[in-house]
């Protein structure tokens, strides 16, 4: 597991989305992490942004997944104003080939950028 850092602009696109229950607009940003988890190497992945309190167990307000389960890589993208370096969370199973290079296209990437 690794903590890649959010880019500020995400951050705040984010947290507004959340404000305003924008699941639409949400799964758009998400879909564009998966993708760019995906070209990095990852066979499957599970992305998903909520609160903090999704840790213990709260639904998420909005994920996008390849596979119902066991995917290669997990990125959780959390919305409360926390420090910007804790709230993207990347996990890549210990058996997927390419793990450095899933870390590394995911490190301060910005969705925000890829859709505009």
């Amino acid at each position: 597991m690794r903590i890649c850092g959010m880019v500020p602009q995400l951050a705040e696109a984010l947290r507004k989305l959340a404000d305003e229950d924008d699941r639409a607009g949400m799964r758009k940003v998400l879909e564009v992490v998966e993708d760019q988890t995906l070209q990095a190497g990852a066979a499957s992945v599970h992305v998903f942004c909520g609160r903090s309190s999704l840790i213990t167990g709260r639904d998420p307000i909005a994920e996008v997944r390849t596979t119902p389960c066991n995917p290669d890589a997990i990125v959780s993208l959390v919305v409360d104003p926390y420090n910007i370096d804790s709230k993207m969370v990347t996990q890549v199973h210990e058996s997927t080939a390419k793990r450095q290079q899933i870390y590394q296209a995911l490190y301060k990437f910005d969705p925000l950028a890829q859709m505009s």
